[in-house]
């Protein structure tokens, strides 16, 4: 079986190497546009996806940033803190570069 897949974004690049780690023959058609990838553009990811991710789909631990803690404040409360996530030395979230992805996927 060959499955088609029409464009090359993240999300058609992730699908696709799913499929190929299944043993599914994958065909990706785009056009051939001089598309610009943002290299300061990032994307937030739990760590149950990538999890998911490094087991199922690519190995992506080398280009993540983990985030251990994260704090919301306010500036209209006197720069208060208004909430305060935070686990015990585990990761919460992950930051990625979109481009680094985009090419571990390509």
């Amino acid at each position: 079986m060959t499955v088609c897949i029409l464009g090359n974004g993240l999300t058609a690049l992730i699908l696709a190497k799913a499929l190929v780690n299944c043993e599914i023959n994958v065909d990706v058609l785009y056009n051939k546009k001089n598309y610009k990838i943002s290299d300061t553009r990032t994307i937030g990811i739990t760590k149950n996806n990538i999890d998911f991710f490094n087991n199922n789909i690519i190995d992506i631990k080398k280009i993540i940033w983990n985030i251990k803690k994260i704090e919301i404040f306010s500036e209209n409360l006197n720069k208060e803190k208004l909430i305060n996530f935070e686990k015990s030395n585990d990761q919460l979230f992950s930051i990625l570069k979109n481009c680094q992805l985009y090419e571990l996927l390509e």
